[in-house]
């Protein structure tokens, strides 16, 4: 197996991954946002304000005129006045009168401005309780004016006495929605939504341990991908157990054609014509490439023998509607010989099926029998084709991997894990397996951002005549 070579993602590979997963990322979103209003609208409790304004106006020594009002003196009171507001010689009468609240909690509620050119000091409660904050606020005000001008609070009576007066009163004004302000928490909802969607969805992709596209597989497994097949299933029918028409038209056969031209010139030096098919675990549609590789070939005129090695789960009888017993056991057994064990289809291609179970394929597999039988194979045909157990499954495929010319291994696209494809890689590479190439099945264009779908377009000029007419071609997952 090659090193792996270094994948770099790039602006390209982002909008695809954000295209394919439109449609999750508005979900995603969309629940956020509703999350959000609901509880904008229906969960948090609304505050309410209410507000009062009192000036103070400290008069001149020895004036009783309105209009002899000492400014500075006031300006100086403005500050200490401010303060008084939330002390608890103010506050304690207005928490006996609302019983409900104490003197901390009104403190909490309550807020009070002023600044050093005005001598105005605005007075505000914020509370959940709309009812009563007005008349809080106003009392509030009613405690500092008493407070200040009671002749029994000596220092606040010297330094202030009278100089208060009422501007505004709160329950004048009313009580008025403060907050929350929904318009901001719904757009920081869906802020928040767009971005943890496209969390979700980068995580989901960049960090996913499955096969999303080509240049995803060669980071892996180098130059060697031979062919790339669509998934033909819709979903709907993803569980039946039922066989599929494939190589419908002129683009399915093109694939499989590209795949066979890939075969043919994968080595200069020596001829491959004893092949395997396999994969790293089950329904990567091993066998389903295996019997239509073989039709393919046929189709080619050559001459093409499918052995059927898949002992402990064997389906190759089933694509071709073949009988499965006198295959390979009984000739093993010498129930029968090699002219009787061959099947023919009726489609150009030759059958061997698996015969009866067996308990211990292994034996079968290490056996001459075998070996010799795949000698004489490979005199009588152009090519044998031989599919074999998934190699993460068991260790027959490594057996028979000594046995062959050269090995195609299949990955199906975002569902087999990297790290099974990984491993079963390596044990072919151990066995020193000749890997002719990797074949991605399921395959999805759209999450493909490098456009590797040319040879796929369904208006790309390839036309052949009488392409379903030549035999009738099944597919199975396996």
């Amino acid at each position: 197996m090659q090193a792996e070579k270094q994948n770099y993602i790039t602006i390209g590979d982002i909008i695809f991954i954000l295209k394919k997963n439109f449609i999750l990322m508005i979900s995603i979103a969309i629940i956020i946002l509703a999350t959000g209003t609901v509880y904008t609208f229906g969960v948090v409790t609304p505050d309410y304000r209410a507000s009062s304004t009192v000036v103070v106006a400290i008069k001149s020594s020895g004036t009783s005129s309105n209009e002899d009002v000492n400014y500075l003196d006031s300006l100086r009171v403005v500050a200490t006045v401010s303060q008084l507001c939330k002390e608890d010689i103010v506050l304690a009468p207005v928490a006996a009168k609302y019983s409900k609240y104490s003197i901390g909690q009104i403190r909490s509620m309550i807020s009070v401005s002023s600044s050093n050119s005005s001598y105005l000091i605005k007075i505000v409660g914020i509370s959940e309780d709309k009812e009563n904050i007005a008349k809080i606020v106003d009392g509030v005000v009613e405690s500092l004016i008493t407070q200040c001008s009671d002749e029994k609070n000596t220092a606040l009576y010297e330094l202030i006495g009278t100089s208060l007066q009422p501007t505004s009163k709160a329950q004048d004004l009313g009580a008025s929605y403060n907050s929350p302000n929904k318009t901001m928490y719904v757009a920081i909802f869906l802020l928040i939504g767009i971005i943890v969607a496209l969390g979700v969805v980068l995580v989901k992709e960049l960090f996913s341990n499955t096969f999303k596209n080509k240049k995803d597989v060669e980071s892996t497994v180098g130059d060697k991908i031979t062919g790339i097949f669509v998934d033909k299933i819709k979903k709907k029918d993803a569980n039946k157990k039922e066989e599929f028409v494939i190589m419908e038209n002129s683009i399915d056969i093109e694939s499989y054609n590209k795949l066979l031209a890939n075969i043919k010139y994968s080595s200069f030096d020596k001829e491959q014509k004893v092949i395997m098919v396999t994969s790293s675990v089950m329904n990567e549609l091993k066998s389903t490439i295996c019997a239509n590789l073989a039709l393919c070939m046929a189709k080619n005129n050559k001459k093409v023998i499918v052995l059927d090695l898949d002992l402990r789960k064997p389906v190759m009888y089933k694509y071709f509607n073949l009988s499965k017993i006198n295959g390979l056991v009984e000739y093993a057994s010498k129930e029968i010989e090699l002219k009787s064990m061959i099947k023919n289809t009726g489609y150009g291609v030759d059958v061997i099926t698996s015969g009866d179970n067996l308990i211990n394929p292994v034996v079968m597999l290490e056996s001459d029998i075998l070996k010799n039988l795949i000698l004489e194979l490979k005199e009588m045909y152009d090519y044998v084709l031989i599919d074999t157990p998934p190699v993460g499954v068991c260790s027959d495929s490594l057996i028979v991997s000594k046995l062959v010319d050269g090995v195609l291994f299949n990955i199906a696209m975002n569902s087999t894990k990297k790290s099974h494809v990984k491993d079963a890689l390596q044990s072919l590479n151990n066995v020193k397996a000749n890997l002719i190439g990797v074949n991605l099945t399921k395959y999805n264009f759209k999450g493909d951002s490098a456009g590797y779908n040319y040879n796929y377009n369904s208006n790309y000029g390839y036309s052949e005549k009488n392409s379903n007419e030549s035999s009738k071609k099944f597919l199975k997952n396996k």
